[in-house]
């Protein structure tokens, strides 16, 4: 273990209880600048730190750290499923995902699969208008999912999406608000 408690070569258990912590009381986004700085400190373990974190950052984890840092991080210890490693779990195939947001922010890291959920997060912009984006995601841009298997449509696909890549603008269904 490194001093702060996080292990070298983590086994399931103590990923386990390190999740059980991270759940409690989750590691603020700028503390992982200096877990990420921290050889000693396994993959997995930044892993599960990482995906906790950007979890419990609510639903402005970019407010709390830049872009580039967390895609650093997710790119740095490679493909997540729900705070796991999984790179045999990426998507081989490319991805049709939404996402709910202002012009602004429409090139931001979480998406959905669904257009439902994209539509429920305009929301979030009061007195703004609010569009739902679609991209045809590339496996490489994937970073992670999250997701709960007895809620799927709350689940979420962490995405770099570079600037060349082309977004849709999906209408407001018919007789929508």
């Amino acid at each position: 273990m490194t001093g702060d408690g996080i292990m070298e070569r983590p086994s399931i258990r103590e990923l386990l209880a390190l999740q059980a912590r991270e759940r409690a009381h989750p590691t603020p986004p700028a503390a992982l600048r200096d877990l990420f700085a921290d050889e000693s400190v396994s993959l997995d373990a930044k892993a599960m730190v990482l995906s906790m974190s950007w979890v419990h950052s609510g639903l402005w984890p970019l407010r709390l750290l830049p872009r580039r840092e967390w895609i650093a991080m997710f790119e740095s210890v490679g493909y997540l499923v729900n705070a796991l490693r999984h790179e045999e779990m990426r998507p081989t195939e490319p991805l049709v995902l939404y996402r709910g947001a202002v012009h602004r922010y429409r090139r931001g890291l979480s998406w959905t699969k669904y257009e439902s959920a994209a539509r429920y997060y305009t929301g979030r912009f009061p007195g703004r208008p609010a569009h739902v984006y679609q991209i045809t995601a590339e496996p490489s841009w994937l970073l992670a999912q999250v997701w709960n298997p007895f809620l799927p449509e709350t689940g979420q696909f962490i995405v770099n999406v570079p600037k060349h890549a082309a977004l849709r603008i999906i209408p407001p269904a018919e007789g929508a608000r």
